[in-house]
């Protein structure tokens, strides 16, 4: 913390007035750095094939880049001591999914079987970075990416038509 405080300019005593401590501060970083990826708003009007790669791709910039990499290594070890740490990766984690949940949700799924789709998405979209984070590989390339996401949307537009009405 003291660290910290000396790189923000502020006096621990500030720091410690926003943040109760370093699992609190971990928090604000994780949900604010969700926040910051600005991901894109999914108009329901768009084709799934469209809707789910743009998704996609915005993620995976988002998360495939060297920095995101080791703070989800660090994220993910300290998760292991710290509650409020796992806490704030489970809701950084809903705040990807709600935008396609609610894009899946506006196209006919059920509440429950949008939550289920995103993460379900979100889980397969990502799984080539996830794989290289935790064996501490360098992270995917672009074109490496494009062909994952590519199978992941393949895998939906061609499995989805039976859950959300209006891909029929």
């Amino acid at each position: 913390m003291d660290g910290i405080a000396a790189r923000s300019g502020v006096s621990k005593r500030t720091l410690y007035s926003w943040h109760q401590d370093k699992s609190g501060l971990f928090r604000t970083c994780i949900v604010e750095g969700v926040y910051d990826l600005r991901l894109p708003k999914l108009d329901p009007a768009l084709e799934l094939g469209a809707a789910l790669t743009a998704y996609g791709t915005a993620v995976l910039q988002a998360i495939s880049t060297d920095f995101s990499m080791c703070m989800s290594r660090l994220l993910f070890r300290e998760s292991s001591e710290f509650e409020e740490v796992r806490t704030a990766l489970v809701t950084g984690g809903d705040i990807m999914s709600r935008p396609i949940a609610d894009y899946f949700a506006a196209r006919g799924a059920s509440s429950e079987a949008a939550l289920d789709l995103a993460e379900l998405f979100m889980v397969a979209t990502t799984a080539k970075v996830q794989k290289a984070t935790i064996r501490q590989y360098p992270p995917p390339g672009p074109a490496e990416c494009g062909r994952h996401l590519e199978m992941v949307v393949g895998l939906f537009e061609r499995g989805i038509v039976t859950l959300l009405p209006s891909a029929r």
